[in-house]
């Protein structure tokens, strides 16, 4: 159902087997950042099977060093127990969006230091 509404909102299409995807991918985040659209990146690249916070993935970033933007962290909190996997049935639950200061990653060479702490940033505010 989610990837069904992202379709119908133009979302870029990620074949995780094919790196030549990824690469596709953030050239076209690249392009929508230059001209000052924003981007909604879920790193997980998946929805959590326990409700916890997943690793990122390594190359679900890389767009902003390149177009020389920051990450704004923006966690989602309680959205898990609206859907339960494998259900289709909707349950009212609250659910509490917090947004994080913007984190600049000057270059590629810091990329893995800065994933890790917008991974750190969005944890501290589940």
């Amino acid at each position: 159902l989610f990837g069904w509404a992202l379709k119908k909102c133009d979302y870029f299409v990620i074949d995780r087997a094919a790196i030549l995807s990824v690469f596709k991918m953030t050239q076209d985040f690249v392009g929508v950042l230059e001209k000052g659209g924003s981007i909604l990146i879920f790193p997980e690249g998946t929805r959590s099977r326990n409700g916890a916070l997943g690793p990122f993935k390594q190359a679900s970033l890389l767009a902003a060093p390149k177009a020389g933007v920051p990450v704004i962290p923006i966690a989602i909190s309680g959205s898990y127990n609206i859907l339960q996997r494998g259900s289709w049935i909707f349950e009212r639950r609250p659910i509490k969006f917090s947004v994080g200061k913007p984190i600049k990653i000057a270059s590629e060479a810091e990329y893995v230091q800065k994933l890790e702490e917008i991974r750190g940033a969005i944890a501290r505010m589940l």
